[in-house]
């Protein structure tokens, strides 16, 4: 299950704030509650159990990102080097409706924010479809309803589905290799000028070359400040194919764009 957002006519979904409220023409009042400070609502114990949990220190958000599934993982990663996405929260918000006299209570996995969308994510290690869970579905589907109402889109995708490619898997193992890689403003520099010069597109070993050069560091640093790099969304690489020594490397110009809605508690939009 898939649903787009409906976006308003300037391609900005509305603005977040912590307690959303609003009147809905099939299921009444909906409320969308997120933590004041962005953090999940849903509790996550990263240790102990019989469950696999755990957390990913996030280089894009800032902060601690928690996960309690493989799948919740594989989002994670998706979520913190593919440059598509800008922003992401776990275990987000509580959605709350009512319909045929049943109220329901709904905590999806995530919610990432791109440039022109804010979708929310619900991870499964099998699609409800394929042991045929209609009530599930169901609720879903009125959870999609509601989101795309307030312009937001709605996706189920499954735990293979994110760890189907296994080029892409070793690229996100390297980026999170490299992440808290340390570089200043004169490494970026160096990158940001030698790529403009030579139109915003090179290889990567002669990228690695001209920084290591410029700096009198080894190849290998020179390497993890390139994929710390990427990981700040200064560079990309194309991450469906194995990043190889050949692989081309593109300036992200002048910078991504920044978080404008998933910071809310940074906004005064109240």
């Amino acid at each position: 299950m898939r649903v787009k957002p409906s976006l308003p006519k300037e391609g900005i979904p509305p603005i977040l704030k912590a307690e959303n409220r609003f009147l809905h023409p099939k299921f009444g009042w909906v409320s969308i509650t997120f933590h004041p400070q962005g953090l999940p609502v849903r509790h996550v114990v990263t240790h102990g159990g019989k469950r696999v949990v755990g957390s990913f220190p996030s280089i894009k958000m800032g902060r601690t990102m928690p996960w309690d599934s493989f799948g919740e993982r594989a989002l994670i990663h998706w979520f913190e080097f593919d440059n598509s996405r800008v922003g992401y929260l776990m275990q987000p918000h509580v959605l709350q409706w009512s319909a045929a006299g049943k109220t329901y209570t709904y905590v999806p996995d995530a919610i990432s924010e791109g440039a022109l969308d804010l979708t929310v994510h619900e991870v499964k290690k099998i699609h409800p479809r394929v042991h045929d869970a209609e009530c599930e579905l169901d609720r879903y589907a009125m959870a999609a309803s509601i989101y795309a109402f307030c312009g937001l889109g709605f996706e189920i995708v499954t735990e293979g589905q994110l760890t189907s490619n296994a080029a892409k898997l070793l690229n996100y193992k390297e980026l999170a290799g490299a992440r808290f890689t340390k570089f200043g403003l004169a490494e970026e520099l160096v990158v940001r000028e030698y790529l403009t010069a030579v139109g915003e597109v090179v290889m990567l070993s002669n990228l690695i070359a001209h920084l290591a050069g410029m700096l009198g560091k080894s190849e290998a640093v020179a390497r993890s400040v390139i994929f710390a790099m990427a990981v700040r969304r200064i560079l990309a690489f194309d991450l469906e194919k194995r990043i190889t020594p050949v692989s081309s490397v593109r300036l992200i110009a002048p910078r991504a764009p920044s978080m404008r809605l998933l910071n809310f508690w940074e906004n005064a939009n109240d």
